[in-house]
Formats: structure tokens, sequence, C-alpha cells
């Protein structure tokens, strides 16, 4: 078992997990521990092929592993992920660029662009602490506070320029 200790080490921790022949990476944590473990068994050669993601959801809401109706106690869900029960997902995958550079994020749930991405992005970690799913919802309406965001998109020959308001 390896602990994270910032935003980032989870996908960095699951692509070296695969790198040395783990077939199941396990993220224990929410949705967004999820998402960087995904993307971080993505990172690595053949990484979807050689490994499998375990999710133990002790997240705040835990989106990923409701729609999977996964258990949602620890040890219901220890016992699913022992079981070796196996859900195949679709896994869409976006490419873009980040400070000039060319990235990729690969996704399990939803994609976001504009009002619900700044509203996540604005959570208070200390207030979710405190009121727990609830620091969404004054997340989302600071988020309805600021300005407005430009988002241009490009797929194929055709790009697109959209205001969220």
């Amino acid at each position: 078992m390896k602990q994270t200790t910032a935003a980032g080490d989870a996908r960095a921790l699951a692509a070296e997990a695969v790198r040395e022949g783990f077939e199941i990476i396990v993220a224990a944590g929410g949705d967004g521990t999820v998402n960087e473990v995904l993307n971080g068994i993505g990172d690595a050669p053949d990484g979807f092929e050689r490994a499998r993601l375990g999710v133990l959801p002790l997240g705040t809401v835990n989106v990923f592993a409701r729609e999977l109706r996964m258990p949602l106690t620890v040890d219901a869900a220890w016992q699913a992920l022992r079981g070796g029960r196996e859900t195949q997902i679709d896994l869409p995958r976006v490419a873009y660029s980040e400070k000039g550079a060319p990235a990729q994020r690969y996704f399990a749930q939803l994609a976001g662009a504009g009002l619900d991405a700044q509203a996540i992005e604005l959570v208070n970690w200390p207030l979710k602490k405190k009121i727990g799913p609830l620091a969404y919802v004054v997340s989302g309406l600071n988020a309805l506070l600021r300005p407005a965001s430009k988002i241009t998109m490009t797929s194929g020959q055709d790009t697109a320029r959209a205001n969220w308001s």
C-alpha cells in the first residue's frame, strides 16, 4: 500500500505499480483518486491491457462506485474486490494542450468544461471535510458569481467557441 500526499501522487504511483507488474491497482479514495489512478494506469505502456482498476470507495460522494452499484462500506467493497467481480466500461480520452505541451486524460464518468468544472475546482477542501457534499453546492454558487469561461473545442477540422453563463 502506498499513500498519497499531494494531488497527482496517485497517478504517478499507479503508473509505477503497473510498470512493476501489479495486475490490480486499487484506488482507495473518492472520485478524484479513482480518476488519478485510472490515468496512471493509462500512462504506463499497455497499462489497460496489463492491469485492472479496483475501487475502495472512501470519498465524500463516490459517484463512480454508486454508478457501478458497488458496495459502499469498506468491508463489503473489500470483499467485492477480493471476489474478483469485474465490470467493463467505456473509457473516453481527451487530448489537449497544457502550458503549450500535449497532454491527455482518460475519464470513467464524465468530463466537464465551464460551470461544472469550475465548481469542482473551487471546492474548499477544509469546508468539504466539515460539511461533506454540501461543499459542492457552495462551490457551485461561487462559480455562478464568477465571469464566464471562454472555451474553444476542436474536433477534426471543426472548431467551436462558447461562453457559458
